[in-house]
């Protein structure tokens, strides 16, 4: 069966909100989204650094008989010394707001293409 989703008057988690936001607190640790901690001009910056710099790896899976890239590319450091400059930068501001030592690093970049449904749409989901 088919439902539809009616999207308008649907709240946003507050994402685009100029404020820290919780996603999980537990005995297993903490998620926080914190929207401010690069600025506008240093992001897109950032971000095209790591596409330049960082040796991307791509999976692939066997389905249907078939072999299908994986629509995304990572890349781990196990060492903050071997990282790119950009993700060292990245590394220093988050180590120093969350008053932690992180001593791997991880990245995924998302390859595949969607869309984006405008107000009003209708979401389909299978029940």
């Amino acid at each position: 069966m088919i439902e539809a989703v009616d999207l308008i008057g649907m709240a946003q988690l507050g994402f685009l909100e100029p404020r820290d936001w919780t996603l999980a607190d537990d005995e297993r640790g903490t998620i926080v989204y914190r929207p401010r901690v690069f600025s506008n001009e240093e992001s897109p910056a950032l971000f095209g650094q790591l596409l330049e710099q960082v040796q991307w790896s791509e999976d692939s899976v066997r389905m249907y008989d078939r072999t299908l890239a994986v629509p995304r590319l990572r890349k781990s450091y196990n060492d903050v010394a071997a990282a790119p400059q950009a993700l060292r930068i990245i590394h220093e501001r988050v180590s120093n707001i969350e008053a932690a030592t992180f001593n791997r690093m991880g990245l995924n970049l998302s390859i595949a293409t969607t869309t984006t449904a405008s107000p009003g749409t209708a979401i389909m989901k299978r029940r």
